[in-house]
């Protein structure tokens, strides 16, 4: 195999392997379910949706960055002394200050 055979290949292991996975919003569909006990789930502001015949079992848990969540009808969530946070619950502030000019503050 040449050298550059083997750069190549070794490049592409690395930014498999090497890379930050990225998820997308999580989907319960009908027949499963995501059962967390004592648990702290962060959803990264990504939306939960809970399909007909799917089940988000919260038990004594956190789940938190919650984009939206959408329990859709013969879905299932079971919430026993669990809490849910969303994004929209936080207020992030950033003051960037101008030379010579207004500071601008952002509200998120």
């Amino acid at each position: 195999m040449s050298i550059l055979k083997t750069g190549l290949a070794l490049g592409i292991i690395f930014i498999v392997f090497a890379s930050p996975i990225i998820a997308g919003d999580l989907i319960i569909g009908s027949g499963s379910s995501v059962v967390a006990n004592n648990a702290s789930l962060d959803i990264n502001c990504n939306n939960v949706t809970v399909e007909n015949g799917g089940v988000l079992d919260l038990n004594s848990s956190l789940m938190f960055d919650t984009g939206t969540l959408d329990v859709q009808a013969g879905g299932s969530l079971v919430e026993v002394d669990s809490q849910i946070k969303y994004c929209s619950d936080k207020k992030t502030l950033y003051v960037i200050p101008a030379l010579g000019g207004k500071t601008v503050i952002i509200c998120l």
